[in-house]
């Protein structure tokens, strides 16, 4: 497995750990800790939504994948 494959699965797990313990550590409480989970909320999916629409969108990374990484 690449390194930078690992980073990623490293990353995303962090992440949810975060998530997870700010959702069951009482961050749904009123301002100004809920607002902590709603920025971490927020951010995640910005990332996620424009990762995918980046990644669909583009051509030359289906051209590499389907012909050259093999």
């Amino acid at each position: 497995m690449k390194l930078d494959t690992i980073a990623l699965i490293l990353a995303v797990f962090g992440g949810l750990a975060y998530l997870l313990f700010l959702i069951f550590a009482g961050a749904t409480s009123p301002f100004p800790i809920g607002t902590v989970l709603f920025i971490v909320l927020a951010i995640f999916i910005y990332l996620l939504v424009r990762v995918l629409l980046q990644r669909y969108g583009n051509a030359e990374d289906d051209f590499y994948e389907q012909n050259i990484d093999q």
